[in-house]
């Protein structure tokens, strides 16, 4: 009866870990936003620039460009002199696009110098 019971633990056990790992992969991670900063000393300039790089963005029918708000409110509230965005924007362009709707919301983003976009991966 206790080997019974050890191994219905062991299954609740493991089915609970993959209802945890599938909600992760599809639920939370796709939606996470990460800044991560780093400094780079120059020490011929006395001017320090602030680089903001973006990329994987991934866009498609469940993270479409409404979703864009928050990256855009995260990347403008680091007073970026540059914005790099380094491609993926779309995660399969020939499925998903929405041209009109992704170039309005990227317009909002704010750089002091200027923004550069690197097609592809």
């Amino acid at each position: 009866m206790k080997i019974k019971k050890i191994v219905f633990s062991l299954i609740i056990l493991i089915i609970c870990t993959f209802i945890g790992v599938f909600y992760y992969v599809f639920k939370v991670e796709p939606y996470r936003l990460v800044v991560n900063e780093h400094q780079v000393n120059n020490t011929n300039s006395k001017e320090n620039l602030k680089i903001v790089q973006l990329s994987d963005l991934h866009i498609k029918k469940d993270f479409n460009a409404d979703r864009l708000d928050k990256v855009i409110q995260k990347t403008n509230e680091q007073n970026p002199d540059f914005i790099i965005f380094s491609g993926d924007l779309y995660d399969n362009y020939s499925q998903y696009n929405e041209n009109e709707a992704v170039i309005s919301k990227l317009k909002s983003l704010k750089a002091k110098y200027g923004k550069i976009a690197i097609w592809g991966n």
